[in-house]
């Protein structure tokens, strides 16, 4: 026999029958008991009728057949193109083993939540599944003995707790079909922050391919509290809840429920067949999908797909037969599936590049080459423009001119090593067409007319976009005297040249020192070759600021603008009476603007030109007022009225007006009008014909 139960039958008319040994029968005292020898055993049965003995023997051969399990080296999971080494051996004794999905068995208080009222806790059900394949250690049938979990608290007890324990089929939980294959009622004491183990009286085996979930249920008895232990930890697969009153009635995760880092403390624990000496007789695997051999042990398994292989021993002699199961979980390396395509869009537009790629844990990430596929390649990160840089969508909006040539592509990760460059996508290209430039002429304002008898002619015309680039003159150190006193500006050239005809100049930037004793009387200019002027400085507060220690160092001036200038503390370098200004640099900054953009109004509005001679007017303007206007307004609901001194100042080498205002208060209203100085060291009014050095009133 192969180790099945055998019939011994001893047939006549005997009124009594008596096997021996009785080691291995169900009963030795009937005439046909079953025997079920370890060991091949001879077995006598002795016949007695009305003092008649006679006696038989009967030998049972028992052919070793021990059940079976099935190793793999280095395990049951792989990645595709990865072998394992997949090895029969004989059981022998049993080998304890747990599973788990908690990374840490603390239990956190106040970290877990179940249904009920702040006295009594309802029915809940804490649910955990075990997809016994995704464990290497269980390398042949589980037979749970225990279930164990964590308690946060549970009260009012001793209470009844129900474990029961299913095989899951079919769809995925909490879908699909459970078979229950175990249920007990435990009677849990209170406790608070420990653990409690449940030990089943009947325990429940399982194939090491089965998916297993533990439900542990409170009664929901009046009174009692039930706070399943949990923590924060990291879980490798959810923990689930239902409970009815809470109208929780299919197993949902914690997280959905808004408990994310509820993680309940819930494990299995069991034993499986320990390894003894490696199976000998003859084999037969299935499928032969993957495998380096279907008839021998062991065998290398190196399948594309997870596969369930079957294993079926036949032992020589005897020709009994076993069998054994073992799951290789395959996961697939990352590799680019669907490539992204080279995309030619205009300035302001949006663009995405999408990419598509197989593998198990599939990531995505972005980079960027400015110079090219040649690379070098830069990991992207979701800052403008760009957005789904972990995506399989890359898009960058909007797009500019800088970004045309721009290089991309991406790299995909997973769980395995890629293979070679598979999981990079090809290089695209970003090509990016500036938008035209439309000219309206004339520019207006015009007059209008009347529909078909008069009016103006305005026609449009298009020319080519500028071209995005920056130029800079660098003068090295240039000692300027200013003019003391005298009206007249020191003047030194700075030349630029490299500017496209067609460009429009969005920023002049400007860097320079100056040493003078009051600063508030210096004036400095810069003029174009157009002879639009940026003014730098002029009147600094007023025309008050300054001492003999107040200074420009290093101060930079811009065209689009930064913190205003007047009344901003000095940079105070040291006394020094000579009066020089060092110019450091000038930048002249060109792109395409977006539509209504202009150069900043601090040129006049009048548009400079880039290329040619940029001069520099510096002028110590100790007469800065040359007119004066005054002007009067009554004060709101006041009765008195207010007097406005609107001085328009002009320098006459730059041309540049500046306006500066003070306020004095009068009792009646009083008419004045401007007239030529012709001595600024005095202020001069006149009402009618008369003039005078005197105010008005």
């Amino acid at each position: 026999m192969c180790g099945a139960p055998v019939q011994l039958i001893a047939s006549g008319n005997a009124a009594t029958y008596l096997w021996t040994p009785a080691l291995g029968l169900s009963n030795p005292n009937i005439p046909n008991p079953i025997a079920t020898p370890l060991v091949t055993t001879t077995y006598t049965v002795t016949a007695t009728l009305n003092g008649c003995v006679k006696t038989r023997d009967i030998t049972i051969n028992v052919s070793p057949n021990p059940a079976l399990i099935i190793v793999a080296d280095p395990g049951t999971t792989i990645c595709n193109g990865d072998p394992t080494l997949l090895t029969v051996y004989n059981t022998s004794g049993a080998t304890p083993v747990s599973v788990s999905h908690s990374t840490s068995a603390a239990i956190t208080g106040g970290n877990s939540v179940s249904c009920g009222t702040a006295v009594t806790t309802a029915i809940n059900s804490f649910w955990r599944v075990y997809n016994l394949a995704n464990f290497p250690a269980i390398t042949g049938n589980f037979t749970i003995n225990t279930v164990s979990f964590g308690v946060e608290l549970t009260s009012g007890g001793p209470q009844n707790v129900t474990i029961r324990l299913y095989t899951q089929t079919g769809a995925a939980f909490p879908a699909g079909t459970r078979t229950q294959i175990a249920s007990q009622v435990f009677s849990v004491p209170n406790i608070s922050l420990g653990n409690y183990t449940a030990t089943f009286t009947t325990p429940a085996t399982v194939s090491n391919t089965s998916t297993v979930v533990v439900e542990v249920e409170t009664a929901g008895a009046a009174g009692t509290r039930f706070f399943i232990g949990s923590n924060a930890a990291l879980e490798t697969a959810p923990t689930y809840l239902s409970a009815s009153a809470c109208a929780i009635t299919t197993p949902t995760t914690t997280a959905a429920i808004g408990f994310p880092n509820m993680h309940a403390v819930l494990n299995l624990g069991g034993t499986i067949p320990g390894a003894g000496a490696i199976a000998t007789g003859t084999f037969l695997w299935s499928p032969a999908a993957g495998l380096s051999s279907t008839t021998s042990n062991p065998v290398a398994a190196s399948p594309m797909n997870t596969t369930t292989y079957t294993v079926v021993r036949t032992t020589v002699p005897g020709g009994c037969v076993a069998s054994a199961q073992v799951t290789v979980t395959v996961n697939q390396r990352p590799t680019v599936t669907t490539q992204p395509a080279s995309s030619t869009n205009c300035v302001g537009n949006t663009v995405t590049f999408t990419v598509a790629g197989t593998g198990t844990g599939l990531a995505y990430q972005w980079q960027v080459s400015p110079t090219g596929c040649g690379g070098p390649w830069t990991n992207l990160t979701n800052t403008a423009p760009y957005s789904g840089v972990n995506t399989g969508t890359l898009t960058v909006t909007p797009v500019t001119q800088l970004l045309s040539g721009y290089a991309y592509r991406a790299v995909l990760t997973g769980a395995c090593a890629p293979i070679g460059t598979a999981n990079i996508s090809n290089c695209v290209i970003l090509t990016v067409n500036p938008n035209p430039v439309v000219n309206i002429t004339p520019a207006g304002p015009v007059c209008g007319g009347v529909a078909g008898i008069n009016g103006t002619l305005l026609s449009a015309a298009t020319a080519a976009p500028p071209v995005p680039g920056q130029a800079s003159a660098n003068s090295g150190t240039i000692n300027v005297p200013i003019p003391d006193g005298t009206g007249v500006a020191a003047t030194s050239n700075l030349t630029i040249a490299g500017i496209p005809a067609n460009a429009t100049i969005t920023e002049i930037k400007v860097n320079m020192n100056i040493n003078h004793t009051w600063v508030g009387d210096v004036d400095v200019n810069l003029r174009a070759p157009n002879n639009a002027i940026l003014n730098l400085v002029g009147g600094l507060d007023g025309g008050t600021g300054g001492n003999s220690t107040d200074n420009f160092t290093n101060t930079a001036f811009s065209s689009i603008g930064g913190a205003t200038i007047s009344g901003a503390p000095a940079p105070r370098t040291g006394t020094l009476l000579l009066k020089h200004v060092q110019v450091l640099a000038l930048s002249v900054t060109y792109k395409q603007l977006l539509p209504g953009q202009a150069l900043c109004h601090r040129l006049h509005q009048q548009q400079p030109t880039a290329n040619g001679h940029w001069p520099w007017e510096i002028l110590w303007n100790r007469y800065r007022c040359t007119y004066k206007l005054v002007d009067h307004h009554r004060l709101h609901n006041t009765g008195r009225w207010r007097r406005t001194n609107t001085y328009l100042c002009m320098v006459a080498t730059s041309r540049l007006i500046y306006q500066c205002n003070s306020y004095n208060t009068i009792h009646r209203r009083q008419y004045a009008k401007c007239v030529c100085c012709t001595n600024c060291t005095n202020t001069l009014y006149s009402k009618g014909n008369r003039c005078g050095n005197r105010m008005l009133y």
